[in-house]
């Protein structure tokens, strides 16, 4: 038990009677510490006097589920695969998200693994799927590996998940033999499951692979706006039923097309094609003006000369001034031509355009690097290409320095755009032009 001890009156008296003790002298404040005052605890969803939200916390998390599939949606797809391990919160979005599926070496490096890896991920996404991308597909040589990568390629596109797909670019590393060695070059076959996304397609770009030799005469593609061949063997016959089968195609990119030409026939006409981009060896009048035919509402043409480029031109007939082309004569008004040299082919084949193509507005010529252009080499063009006599009084004629590789310049995954090729002129054209308007 404490006990306690009370004070002799003598002693409390003495007490009051002594002064008060001064108090402790206050700590002067720093200047830095004067300014501050104490932070209250805000929270995380407390909006300040502005409107703007407190950058506390996890505030991506909070967005709704549709907004947070959008932006899933547009990451690599190794990235939005990825966002599954950052809470639980984000466990179901990836396979509730879009799938855009872009199988480039940053999916993975290894070539023949990452052929496993897009199974994988087609078979844990239900889809639906927007995009699908696989450049390049490189097979087993041996003869057992070589089929299974093919079939397992070809179950791809079986898939569910790409039932409502919109845009496919699918493309092959050649089979044998190099680049640039093209009577010996072998391609990989198109599996044929790809044409059971043909109704729903909006972008197709196809390359370096052999075409079906047949395909079904109710070939569908109701909805393709955007066709890319390139490095395709393909024969007549079904290339005409592919183009058929386009109702609404606007933009149309050939390049190295073998076995054969566009069928020229008035059934094979596509009068929905406002675009035209052609990728050949020289300047070949007579097979372009062959493939013009099929499309008697262009309006664009683009076309580029590529020395590398080895597809032979087989069964192009000569023009005939009796049979006139009806583009050239009612709806073409833009003519782009890539790697002019201004020698005699070159010539010979602008000039035809300069003297036929009734409604031209422009005729812009991208001229190799090598080539020095001036007003002197300029004033030479233009006499040759006798311009004084030219269909269209109204065309301007436009000389720019433009860079040998087209590739870098195609914008053709924006299916808003209305000419995806719009960029592969050279930016000094007007600048050298103007003089010739």
């Amino acid at each position: 038990m404490k006990r306690t001890v009370a004070a002799s009156p003598a002693v409390r008296k003495k007490a009051a009677e002594a002064p008060a003790a001064a108090p402790a002298p206050k700590r002067r404040a720093s200047a830095g510490t004067a300014r501050r005052r104490p932070r209250k605890r805000i929270r995380e969803d407390k909006l300040v006097s502005d409107g703007d939200l407190i950058s506390h916390g996890d505030l991506i998390s909070k967005l709704p589920d549709d907004v947070l599939g959008t932006i899933i949606s547009l990451l690599p797809t190794k990235d939005g695969a990825r966002t599954q391990a950052i809470a639980r919160r984000w466990r179901p979005l990836w396979r509730s998200s879009p799938l855009n599926l872009d199988a480039s070496y940053h999916l993975r490096r290894d070539e023949f693994k990452r052929l496993s890896l897009v199974s994988r991920i087609l078979s844990d996404h239900p889809g639906p799927a927007r995009c699908f991308a696989f450049r390049f597909i490189r097979l087993h040589k041996a003869k057992k590996r070589f089929a299974e990568d093919a079939a397992q390629i070809n179950s791809w596109f079986h898939s569910r998940s790409l039932d409502n797909l919109q845009e496919l670019e699918i493309s092959f590393s050649l089979l044998e033999y190099g680049y640039g060695q093209s009577e010996k070059e072998k391609r990989y076959p198109l599996p044929p499951s790809v044409l059971r996304l043909a109704s729903t397609l909006h972008l197709a770009r196809i390359g370096s692979c052999d075409f079906p030799k047949e395909i079904a005469p109710s070939l569908n593609f109701p909805l393709l706006r955007q066709l890319h061949l390139w490095r395709v063997s393909i024969s007549e016959d079904v290339f005409s039923g592919v183009l058929s089968g386009c109702h609404v195609l606007a933009n149309l990119y050939l390049s190295e097309i073998r076995e054969g030409l566009i069928s020229s026939s008035s059934e094979s006409s596509i009068r929905t094609v406002k675009v035209l981009a052609l990728n050949f060896s020289s300047p070949a009048l007579d097979a372009i003006l062959d493939i013009l035919r099929c499309f008697p509402c262009l309006q664009k043409l683009y076309v580029i000369w590529d020395k590398y480029v080895k597809a032979e031109i087989k069964n192009a007939r000569q023009y005939d001034p009796l049979d006139p082309i009806k583009c050239l004569d009612n709806h073409l008004k833009v003519l782009v031509l890539k790697n002019y040299k201004g020698g005699e082919e070159d010539v010979g084949f602008a000039k035809f355009f300069v003297l036929n193509a009734k409604v031209v507005k422009e005729i812009n010529f991208g001229v190799c690097k090598e080539i020095g252009i001036d007003k002197s080499w300029m004033t030479n063009q233009l006499r040759l290409l006798e311009v004084e006599t030219r269909a269209s009084q109204d065309a301007q004629l436009k000389f720019g320095s433009g860079s040998y590789c087209w590739g870098t310049y195609l914008d053709t995954k924006d299916l808003c755009i209305a000419d995806p090729f719009s960029c592969c002129f050279a930016d000094g054209v007007d600048a050298l032009s103007e003089a010739y308007m």
